[in-house]
């Protein structure tokens, strides 16, 4: 069986920088899949801090 469905913005990875992504797009009425190859969200921090803007976003 298929299912068929239309998105606008595929995005892979849910990171900082996806989540930001997907949010701002969602905003403007964009639809889309976001894909992460992790099974779990990660526990620890891969970076020194979130940029300014995406806190915004968020």
């Amino acid at each position: 069986m298929t299912k068929d469905f239309t998105i606008d913005m595929l995005i892979y990875g849910a990171g900082a920088a996806g989540l930001t992504l997907a949010i701002s797009l969602a905003r403007r009425g964009i639809s889309v899949h976001l894909i992460e190859k992790m099974y779990d969200a990660f526990r620890g921090s891969r970076s020194k801090g979130l940029q300014s803007r995406a806190l915004e976003i968020f």
